[in-house]
């Protein structure tokens, strides 16, 4: 075992891991941060095994430690049957979000996915959240593949709808304002992409003063939104509702609530 205090490292040569007195691992060489360092770059545990989709896979992660609140992850992975695939994972935070990804590319020389001929496939995965200042904030959320197969083909992921949005939003005090788009990729075998609708803009917008008005509880909400299709019906709707609510606590123990609502629907199809 060798301590190499200047570079906070521990590296061990001709180790070997026992489990009750039973050697169960043993390595060349092996190499691990100080216990005090808080975050450092080097190899993860390599991941080995046989698939019955792809075949013997090897795969070895290198973490790189960018900074006290970044890092970046990449996995790449070889396989008998499978093709080569490169993984990789970005993290960020900051105090008022964050941003995080997660993507591969992979190559087929065999076309394993059903195609004729090599092929190439991918996906990424994502999600970040930023404060615009004051009470604003945006935000995003990704999911998107080029192959329906290909997630589940790789054991990277086994939804088979996938989801992307993207959005702005205020909350002041207990009143909230966000606008929203999203995107739906489907990746069933009976999915039809251009009936798949967009719904964009997607509005929510809640006004809850802090105080009561006219002694009551009052709260007015509008909700509407815009489904558009490639192929089919597209529409769009808008539903506004207010609501008051006065409890009354009147002699013998009784509790009335005194309730005024009126709502309006408004559609519109082409």
């Amino acid at each position: 075992v060798i301590y190499d205090q200047e570079a906070q490292k521990v590296r061990f040569r001709n180790a070997s891991l026992e489990a009750f007195g039973v050697p169960m691992l043993w390595s060349p060489y092996l190499s691990m941060p100080d216990p005090e360092v808080r975050y450092s770059s080097g190899f993860l545990t390599p991941d080995m095994g046989n698939s019955t989709k792809y075949g013997y896979f090897a795969r070895t992660p290198y973490y790189f430690a960018l900074s006290p609140s970044r890092d970046l992850t990449i996995s790449p992975m070889l396989s008998s049957l499978g093709g080569q695939m490169l993984e990789g994972e970005y993290r960020q935070r900051w105090n008022n979000g964050g941003l995080w990804f997660q993507g591969s590319v992979a190559h087929n020389p065999d076309g394993g996915l059903g195609g004729a001929g090599a092929q190439f496939y991918d996906h990424l995965y994502g999600s970040g959240r930023i404060a615009l200042g004051g009470n604003w904030r945006t935000g995003f959320d990704v999911q998107l593949t080029n192959n329906p197969g290909y997630m589940r083909f790789y054991d990277i992921s086994f939804l088979d709808r996938l989801t992307s949005s993207l959005f702005v939003e205020n909350m002041t005090g207990r009143s909230r304002l966000a606008l929203t788009g999203y995107f739906f990729q489907g990746l069933r075998s009976t999915d039809i992409t251009a009936n798949i609708p967009h719904a964009a803009p997607l509005l929510e917008y809640s006004f809850i003063p802090e105080r009561n008005l006219l002694g009551g509880q009052f709260r007015f909400d509008l909700n509407g939104v815009a489904l558009t299709r490639g192929s089919g019906l597209n529409q769009q709707r808008v539903t506004g509702e207010m609501r008051w609510r006065l409890p009354l606590i009147l002699g013998g123990g009784q509790l009335w609530t005194v309730t005024a609502s009126m709502r309006g629907d408004g559609y519109r199809l082409e």
